[in-house]
């Protein structure tokens, strides 16, 4: 499996990923470039820079099979968190960039297995003592990539994107995705429940289910067959259940996901 990591001139976290695997796992500069700037690489990784903001680069097109996307990740909570999660619009919104009610193909097993990773090297390295590890929900652009991507997030302020731990974190994980994936996961969507998907992080962590896109309740009024179909046929491999945080979703709005999901044929699990 070939991986891209995509890198923004803007991002200070992603920066400091980059750097940390240029100068700590040997990648090397090549003759290619990505938006004028040198691609580097080492075995089946490569690295490119767009100067662009993270979000609004959406012309990556690279004999890959993945693109992970290194990323700072900012709320005004501040609070040191270690993130992964898929990318998409469910909403016309496409100020935070993509395209209205378009979500990216994305990897269920990889995201699984890096949101595994965080966690057991941020308790490795003592990290875990000031970083929440966690998923988030399908949020923001860009959706326009022909691969599998995801975004992996240092956050919450200037001060953790300029943590080397956290950021060595991040790089650690990424080199070790390579390994052989989980074949007993299941791949899985989510409905329901708060930005930082705490019920589908839990079930991650301790099960075997593996989420894809999820839904948070606060996008769920814009749900409807075309942006489920978008989840399933975006969501690789292609998902088996859909996983429903009951309590994290208002009756009306849960019960008009239930319907299109029996439509679909897809098994719901109410988690």
């Amino acid at each position: 499996m070939k991986f891209t990591i995509v890198v923004s001139k803007q991002d200070i976290a992603g920066l400091n990923v980059a750097q940390i695997l240029i100068e700590e796992f040997g990648f090397k500069q090549t003759n290619e470039t990505f938006d004028g700037n040198p691609i580097y690489s080492k075995g089946s990784y490569e690295i490119i820079f767009g100067n662009n903001d993270i979000i609004f680069i959406d012309n990556v097109r690279r004999p890959s099979d993945v693109y992970i996307f290194a990323s700072r990740h900012k709320s005004e909570s501040e609070i040191p968190c270690l993130t992964v999660h898929p990318t998409g619009n469910f909403s016309n919104d496409t100020s935070h960039g993509g395209r209205a009610r378009e979500l990216s193909p994305t990897h269920s097993f990889l995201m699984k297995k890096a949101l595994l990773l965080l966690k057991e090297i941020a308790e490795k390295e003592n990290l875990i003592r000031t970083y929440s590890v966690s998923y988030e929900v399908t949020h923001h652009g860009p959706t326009d990539m022909d691969k599998p991507s995801f975004f992996i997030e240092v956050g919450s302020s200037e001060k953790q994107w300029r943590d080397k731990k956290a950021c060595e974190c991040v790089a650690d994980v990424i080199m070790s995705l390579h390994h052989e994936i989980g074949s007993e996961y299941m791949s899985s969507i989510g409905f329901g429940g708060p930005h930082y998907a705490p019920v589908f992080t839990k079930k991650a962590l301790q099960t075997d289910f593996a989420l894809g896109h999820m839904c948070p309740k606060y996008a769920s009024r814009y749900i409807d067959s075309d942006l489920i179909k978008q989840m399933i046929s975006k969501t690789f491999p292609r998902p088996e259940v859909a996983l429903i945080d009951w309590k994290g979703l208002k009756a009306e709005l849960r019960n008009k996901i239930v319907e299109h999901l029996r439509k679909l044929n897809l098994e719901i699990v109410r988690v």
